[in-house]
């Protein structure tokens, strides 16, 4: 089954995202991980997501839309992750404080299919799925910013010695 971590809210602004700030019109975007914690492949998937305000209760945006269901088509291997983000604003509203996940839907490559309310709780076998895609993301991530600090450190020795 497919689980939603790293769940933020917030707005990009050139390819920055700001966490927990709506942008100048009130427009939220997320920002999530998705790792596939059970034994079969995913062909695609939809994710309910809702706001909520600052009393914990279930929001509406200024053009009256409350959940907001994200659909995707990739395959997602057994223990893969994708990382993403909504690509547009979900909502307009400056009274966000929260996104929760309100259900998750997947078809398997077999065909199957499953729908959990809520986001998705793995068994002990899934767990360890999950320890193991969070690990190898979390690998990834720190390799990507160690090449970048590599890199930087190269152009500053290129550039004293010009």
């Amino acid at each position: 089954m497919l689980r939603v971590e790293n769940l933020y809210w917030g707005h990009y602004e050139n390819n920055t995202f700001y966490r927990n700030l709506a942008n100048s019109v009130g427009g939220v975007d997320v920002d999530y991980l998705l790792i596939n914690c059970g034994t079969k492949d995913i062909s695609e998937y939809t994710i309910t997501l809702a706001p909520y305000n600052g009393a914990g209760r279930k929001c509406t945006d200024s053009m009256g839309k409350c959940e907001v269901t994200i659909a995707g088509y990739d395959l997602l291997r057994s223990g893969s992750h994708i990382k993403a983000n909504s690509a547009k604003p979900c909502w307009y509203s400056t009274n966000i404080r929260a996104v929760n996940v309100e259900s998750i839907k997947v078809i398997y490559t077999d065909g199957t299919t499953e729908k959990c309310q809520g986001n998705y709780q793995p068994s002990p076998e899934e767990k360890k799925i999950l320890t193991k895609a969070k690990a190898k993301y979390t690998t990834n991530l720190l390799i990507g910013v160690a090449a970048i600090i590599t890199i930087f450190i190269v152009l500053i020795m290129v550039a004293r010695d010009l």
